[in-house]
């Protein structure tokens, strides 16, 4: 695992990935982490669009000088 991972998501990891655990609870792990990954994937594409708008926007404004 990686030394930068938050540990509540290596937390979720371990315990999806212990086959002694109820199969049942495996899934709940599952899902959440399919929610963090959407939540998180929303969140780098807001900001991704946020800094290519504020590079455009730069970018005019040294154009026009």
């Amino acid at each position: 695992m990686n030394q930068n991972t938050p540990f509540q998501v290596e937390s979720i990891i371990k315990n999806l990935l212990d086959p002694k655990e109820n199969i049942y609870i495996r899934s709940n792990y599952r899902q959440r982490l399919d929610i963090i990954r959407t939540e998180i994937s929303n969140a780098i594409e807001a900001y991704d669009r946020e800094f290519n708008i504020e590079q455009a926007v730069n970018r005019h404004k040294k154009r026009q000088g």
